[in-house]
């Protein structure tokens, strides 16, 4: 059971005295907050609601001032028969914090305590001290939690039914896109072969259109005569130009011979050969 307690101090707003017979002064003793609220009236009152299971009320008690009569409280709790207490006068000429009544083991809920004075003696009010308690446990709670335990198999059956259906279609999306990337795949591949035979085609068209001409000997013969060898430049197949050279490996004439050749021919110099389309 818990031991914790909630303190309200006499200028508390949700205390209500009643309209006569009730002063309030300050002091700078241990009152808490050094304040009390205070009557000598019979008859005079006061009220106040709480929420707990208990409340105790506690104040200053002067045994000089009381002449050994000591307060005699008529406390009532909501609609119930009212209740006489009578607090015993300290040893001491006054004395703080005694305890004028408390009512406990209530049933938690909301609660209007009400005090009295009826005699003469002077009433001193410091402070309240109220048992907030627990709110007890209910069945309400568990038995409507019944019916949604026996209603729950159903919808978890039509959840897994539900179910089968997102996980076929799933599997069917991974299968697509594989297939998907499978053929990507190859018709990437099939486009970098090809473009490689295409290479290939040009630059063998590319070695049919450059002529040869590599350097050859031959030799000079007189107008309207053949050179030994064969012809240093023919026309080829397909208009490509073939350059020939002597085959025997030996110079027909000197340097010397060939200059007076070409002086008989008109030649100035050697021929260039030339290139057919």
């Amino acid at each position: 059971m818990s031991r914790r307690r909630f303190l309200f101090d006499d200028r508390d707003p949700g205390i209500v005295y009643g309209d006569t017979g009730w002063n309030t002064y300050d002091l700078a003793v241990p009152p808490i907050n050094h304040t009390l609220s205070y009557t000598n009236g019979p008859g005079c009152e006061l009220t106040y609601t709480f929420q707990g299971t208990g409340i105790s009320m506690y104040g200053m008690l002067d045994a000089s001032d009381h002449g050994g009569t000591t307060l005699d409280l008529e406390v009532t709790v909501d609609d119930q028969a009212p209740t006489q207490f009578q607090p015993p006068l300290p040893s001491s000429s006054f004395n703080y914090g005694n305890r004028y009544f408390l009512l406990k083991d209530l049933e938690y809920g909301n609660h209007t305590v009400k005090v009295k004075n009826t005699n003469n003696e002077t009433v001193e009010f410091d402070y309240f001290l109220v048992t907030p308690g627990t709110a007890p446990l209910t069945l309400t709670a568990s038995t409507s939690t019944t019916p949604s335990a026996t209603n729950t198999p159903d919808p978890v059956a039509k959840d897994g039914d539900k179910r089968s259906t997102p996980v076929g279609a799933i599997v069917g999306g991974v299968m697509g896109g594989l297939v998907l990337l499978g053929l990507i795949g190859a018709f990437l591949v099939w486009m970098k072969r090809r473009n490689r035979k295409a290479q290939q085609r040009v630059y063998h068209s590319e070695e049919d259109l450059i002529p040869h001409t590599e350097p050859f000997p031959y030799s000079a013969a007189p107008s309207g005569q053949q050179a030994s060898g064969t012809s240093p430049i023919s026309t080829g197949q397909k208009g490509r130009v073939v350059l020939t050279a002597n085959t025997s490996g030996v110079p027909s004439q000197s340097r010397k011979s060939e200059k007076s050749a070409y002086a008989q021919t008109g030649i100035s110099s050697a021929p260039s050969p030339q290139f057919s389309r």
